[in-house]
């Protein structure tokens, strides 16, 4: 696993260290239910976006306790922006990107 990582959403930068399991068991099941994406926006469903900003909240709630899951919701963030944080956030929790882009365990 890495050092310290930084990802920006909505102009604002967060440290994302690696992950104990009490945030990988949260974010694994999620990044199952993204992984057919492919980081491709195109058929993208609520649910979808549901489970990116869930991830996203659990990296940097690990960091920051008091961040509020409503800061990202009420945020205008590009998906692009979203997605490329949650890959740094799968990568601090032990995953990597699989030659197609899609998560997998290291």
């Amino acid at each position: 696993m890495a050092d310290v990582k930084t990802i920006t959403l909505a102009g604002v930068s967060y440290d994302i260290p690696a992950l104990p399991l009490k945030v990988v068991r949260k974010v694994v099941p999620l990044a199952a239910r993204v992984s057919r994406l492919g980081f491709d926006p195109m058929g993208i469903t609520e649910s979808d976006i549901d489970a990116l900003i869930q991830i996203a909240h659990s990296g940097i709630e690990f960091g920051r306790p008091s961040f509020k899951i409503q800061e990202l919701e009420n945020a205008v963030i590009p998906l692009e922006e979203l997605q490329a944080a949650v890959q740094v956030v799968l990568e601090q929790a032990g995953m990597k990107a699989a030659p197609e882009g899609k998560p997998q365990a290291v």
